[in-house]
């Protein structure tokens, strides 16, 4: 029997089409609405500040960097001038303790060279003695010099060893006292040091009290007035990017979607189909709220859905607060 080639087809087709079916059986896109946010960046201090200068107004441009807002803590002028005032105190006590082993020093210097040149002079004086009486010996003992030792010569050795001890004594006693000038200075410079740290850290504390600008962006709101007191922690001023960092969508509560954290998922302008971009889901929440009016398919009823967010990426061409139209592809 003779087969028609164009079954042939028919049955190759329907195979394939069988395959694409079960295929993408298990996969769906869920479209749903969304608007692109940003986060920004609120600017705020640890402590109680008094606002003396603001130089920028809500909308502003700004760059990173840029002079925000000049703050003042009168207490840390009044703590560096302590420290100031602590570290002279510190060095003077150190130059007169110092001049004061000095002086110690420049006295025992001086009594030592009081005593040495007393023994000196003593020996020189028995020594022209004992050579004297060398001389007489010699006469009266015909040239015959005898062995024993005049009373003279031991005294002239006791004299000696006195020179020996004075040496000793000096200089145990100068470099004791040198000990205990170099131990002073090391504790005055402890000191000194620990002022130091302290200023560094003041002077770091009222560094801070310019506020620059933490990115490139614009300012979106600021909360202070110039001369205000901020109590610690309060909003100063918040910082927003120039463009969107985030899309915040509503999954409705009806629709039964499959997705992980780190998904992407497409991304699109509802008035401007040309800017698309991808994003990545970073996060849900389990409960149900009402979904914004302009974000509602059929906004003449009430809806209510699951809040997720996607980030974007920095380079993308959203306008902040636009309306988009978000892709999930899940599997069921």
């Amino acid at each position: 029997m003779k087969i028609n080639i164009l079954y042939i087809f028919w049955v190759i087709l329907l195979f394939v089409a069988i395959g694409l079916v079960l295929r993408f059986a298990n996969a769906s896109n869920t479209t749903l609405f969304g608007s692109a946010e940003t986060q920004g960046q609120i600017v705020n201090c640890d402590y109680p500040v008094l606002v003396q200068k603001i130089f920028v107004h809500a909308g502003d441009q700004i760059r990173k960097g840029d002079t925000l807002m000049l703050l003042e803590r009168p207490e840390l002028d009044n703590q560096v001038v302590q420290k100031d005032n602590e570290k002279q105190v510190n060095r003077a006590e150190q130059v007169a303790k110092a001049g004061t082993v000095d002086n110690e020093l420049e006295r025992l210097k001086s009594d030592h060279f009081t005593k040495i040149n007393d023994l000196e002079s003593q020996i020189k004086l028995l020594e022209a003695e004992e050579k004297a009486q060398a001389s007489v010996r010699l006469l009266v003992e015909n040239g015959k010099p005898t062995a024993n030792k005049s009373l003279l010569v031991e005294k002239i050795n006791l004299l000696k060893n006195a020179v020996g001890v004075e040496n000793q004594r000096y200089s145990a006693q100068f470099k004791e006292l040198n000990q205990q000038k170099q131990a002073e200075i090391s504790v005055f410079d402890s000191k000194v040091n620990s002022v130091d740290q302290e200023l560094t850290f003041l002077e770091s504390a009222k560094g801070k009290l310019v506020l620059l600008a933490p990115i490139d962006g614009f300012v979106g709101s600021v909360q202070v007035f110039e001369n205000e007191i901020a109590p610690q922690h309060k909003e100063l001023m918040r910082i927003n990017p120039k463009q969107p960092d985030i899309v915040k969508g509503f999954l409705p509560e009806s629709a039964e979607v499959m997705y992980q954290l780190g998904d992407s998922v497409s991304l699109v302008s509802t008035t401007r189909p040309n800017v698309q971009a991808k994003g990545r889901l970073i996060g849900s929440t389990p409960q149900l709220v009402e979904m914004p009016m302009r974000l509602k398919k059929l906004q003449q009823y009430n809806s209510w859905g699951r809040e997720i967010f996607i980030k974007l990426r920095n380079d993308n061409t959203f306008f902040i607060g636009e309306k988009i139209i978000i892709t999930i592809s899940s599997k069921q």
